[in-house]
């Protein structure tokens, strides 16, 4: 009996067990107290059963087999019990919660989101096409599909999608062929040599390149980064997106406004980037053109976009085909002989066009072009020199015709003979007048031989455009603002090629004339210039007179 008793007692244990080892999570708490209770229940049930057992058997003193039929009776009870027993929890239809932490890119538009398992929406795969999102945790659904439960790199919740409608990637995402060209703006950002951020190069050594970003990555993290190459096919690393602005191959434009010469010859002119041909340089070799822009190429060129002086555009130039210069175009040596024959065109002190004189005061004169310029406007200019050396400024070829050497009827060394014995001649007739002696001057000499090659044009004290003393004076580099001037002019038969006798000649002269005596012994002047000039076998000569103002 006692055995019995121990296998009713077993058999009523599993029976508990059975049942406390199907509790959910969801009730765990809850059903660790209710637990309790039932053992405490079946317990008291297994007890009275084996003492009613002991009991009528001990009473009723019946054989063996009889208590043998009541226990199996008794356990077929148990049995009904057992099987009759509800289950405590039921398991739910998308399973128990699955840590996960990969990484998946959404790729179809065809799947819902969903906010639960009753499947509420929440939102839609083609929001979220091509992103690359983390999976923290997966379901298993009974319905054979698996759930993941998806987060953006904020952490916020996306919501439960059927893992059909994505792909296992890694963070940075799948690789996605690109092909575009970038060009690095911001300097700030590095290029890594893999996703563990591993720095390759510094975004500042990088910055206003132009590279090819032969593939992408949509990362996880939010940002996009390029794969990019230069023109060489050298790998720079991955950069963000962020540091780059999107250009073409030929990159962006940029203004630019330079002057250019086209120096070589058998270079493309294109009409495109696409490699239309438009011209040839051949056309315009030795031409200076306006470079209004550029682009620097991922091929390596920068080519310029060109204009001619009609504001045509010319197309674009490799700048290899190129010299840098100005407007004026590069200085050329020249050295022929040129007279001025046309009156009303400007001598120019610079090519911003500084007016410096007039070509009416160097009509007829013989000059020489030491040099020209090519200019972008499409005139040629001469830098003109006189038969002196000095420097009378930029004329426009066109107001002039070719001449040959002059003869040197009085050389610059008998010039400046002239010039000093004149100076002696002067200031010793002051001196016996007792007036102040007068200082010779540079800028004032040169006036003067100004003067002295005008009065063969206009024998006059006004210029041939009209202007008086003054202009020359300040032609010639002076500040005239406080000044004021007397001139003396004379011209004769020349003697021969002496500076000493041509001034004795002319000093004579204009001693023998009034009104020329009295600018030679006035006292109100300060400064003198001399001034000579031979030609056809006459001598013409200056004397300029200068009184400064206080």
């Amino acid at each position: 009996m006692k055995k019995v008793k121990w296998l009713i007692g077993l058999s009523m244990l599993s029976f508990l067990g059975f049942n406390s080892g199907i509790v959910s999570n969801a009730e765990e708490s809850q059903t660790k107290e209710s637990v309790v209770v039932e053992q405490k229940e079946t317990m008291m049930s297994t007890e009275s059963s084996e003492a009613l057992i002991s009991d009528s058997t001990s009473k009723s003193g019946e054989t063996t087999d009889q208590t043998a039929e009541t226990v199996e009776e008794t356990m077929s009870e148990i049995r009904a019990i057992k099987s009759a027993a509800p289950n405590q929890v039921k398991k739910t239809p998308e399973g128990d919660y699955i840590s996960d932490g990969s990484y998946v890119q959404v790729a179809s538009k065809n799947y819902d989101i969903w906010s639960n398992f009753s499947w509420e929406k929440r939102s839609h795969s083609s929001n979220y096409y091509g992103q690359t999102l983390k999976a923290k945790g997966r379901y298993e659904h009974e319905n054979g599909a698996t759930y993941y439960s998806l987060y953006n790199k904020d952490d916020k919740w996306i919501g439960y999608i059927n893992a059909k409608a994505t792909k296992k990637i890694d963070a940075q995402g799948n690789y996605i062929s690109d092909g575009s060209y970038v060009k690095i703006k911001n300097g700030n950002y590095s290029t890594w040599q893999n996703f563990n951020w591993q720095k390759k190069y510094s975004g500042n050594s990088l910055k206003n390149q132009t590279f090819k970003a032969r593939g992408r990555y949509e990362h996880f993290n939010g940002s996009t980064y390029y794969s990019i190459y230069d023109n060489q096919g050298k790998w720079y690393g991955y950069l963000s997106a962020a540091a780059v602005s999107k250009t073409t191959a030929q990159g962006d434009y940029i203004n630019d406004g330079s002057y250019v010469k086209i120096v070589k010859k058998n270079y493309d002119i294109w009409q495109n980037f696409s490699w239309q041909k438009k011209s040839n340089t051949n056309s315009y070799y030795g031409k200076v053109l306006k470079a209004k822009g550029r682009y620097k190429h991922f091929n390596g060129s920068t080519y310029l976009s060109l204009y001619d002086n009609k504001n045509k555009w010319v197309g674009y130039l490799n700048s290899n085909a190129t010299s840098k210069t100005v407007a004026e175009g590069d200085y050329i040596k020249d050295g022929r002989y040129i007279e001025v024959t046309k009156n009303g065109y400007s001598l120019w002190q610079n090519f911003k066009f500084d007016f410096r004189g007039s070509s009416d005061n160097v009509q007829t004169q013989i000059l020489q072009a030491r040099g020209r310029y090519e200019h972008f406007n499409g005139s040629t200019y001469y830098s003109l020199y006189d038969d002196l050396g000095f420097w009378r400024g930029y004329i426009n070829a066109s107001a002039t015709k070719k001449s040959y050497k002059p003869k040197v009827e009085l050389s610059e060394k008998e010039i400046k003979a002239a010039q000093k014995e004149m100076l002696r001649l002067v200031n010793k007739e002051r001196r016996r007048v007792k007036v102040n002696e007068l200082q010779g001057d540079s800028i004032l000499d040169k006036a003067a031989n100004y003067r002295a090659r005008e009065i063969k044009k206009t024998f006059a004290h006004h210029r041939p455009d009209g202007n008086d003393i003054l202009d020359a004076v300040e032609e010639a580099g002076a500040d005239v603002s406080s000044l004021g001037a007397g001139e003396n002019i004379a011209y004769n038969q020349l003697p021969k090629n002496d500076g000493k006798a041509v001034a004795n000649l002319l000093f004579k002269q204009w001693m023998n004339s009034p009104g020329h005596k009295r600018n030679i012994q006035s006292n109100m002047y300060d400064y003198v210039g001399f001034g000579f000039y031979a030609s056809g076998g006459r001598i013409y000569g200056t004397q300029v007179f200068i009184v400064v103002y206080e």
